[in-house]
Parts: C-alpha cells; structure tokens; sequence
C-alpha cells in the first residue's frame, strides 16, 4: 500500500483494509468528495483499479485541492522544494 506523503484529519488510513473488504468485486467510476490526504484513492490505485474507469476526487479543503493539483501539474517542482531526506522510501 502507498503511503501518504501528509497526514490529515479525518483521514481513511487506518480504514483502508476495512474499506477493501466492503469494495464490491465490480464498480463504475470512483468519486471521493473527501480526498483529504488519498489514502484510499492511492490504495485504489495502487492496485491498478483505475485503469479502466475515472477517479473524481474532491474535498472542500482550499489547501487540499491545491496541494494535489500541484502534485498534479507539477509534481517535480514540488520535489525539487521539499527538503532533502523528507520523502521516505517505504517498503509494501
């Protein structure tokens, strides 16, 4: 499982496993009207589930939508701005 690079309130981590469970084995497209971090849309997409139909993710959260929209647009800007040894290598 992808870990997320910030924490956020509210935030499904801990949920993932469960929310796997309750998944049905066939589903349309995916919207999460709380992304907040992605943990559940990451582990979505971590196992390819999105490959043939379309993830709408939103939040209410100005910073949220602006902090993915630059992972987005410009993920090695973001990179290149963040400090040297803050991004993990994590193991699955």
């Amino acid at each position: 499982m992808l870990k997320t690079f910030f924490n956020y309130c509210g935030g499904k981590s801990r949920l993932v496993p469960t929310l796997f469970q309750t998944l049905p084995l066939q589903f349309g497209d995916y919207y999460e009207p709380f992304l907040g971090s992605g943990a559940f849309a990451l582990a979505l997409a971590s196992c390819n589930q999105f490959a043939d139909r379309r993830a709408y993710l939103s939040d209410v959260d100005p910073f949220v939508i602006h902090t993915w929209k630059v992972i987005q647009d410009d993920y090695l800007a973001l990179l290149g701005m963040l400090p040297r040894g803050s991004i993990e290598k994590t193991q699955t």
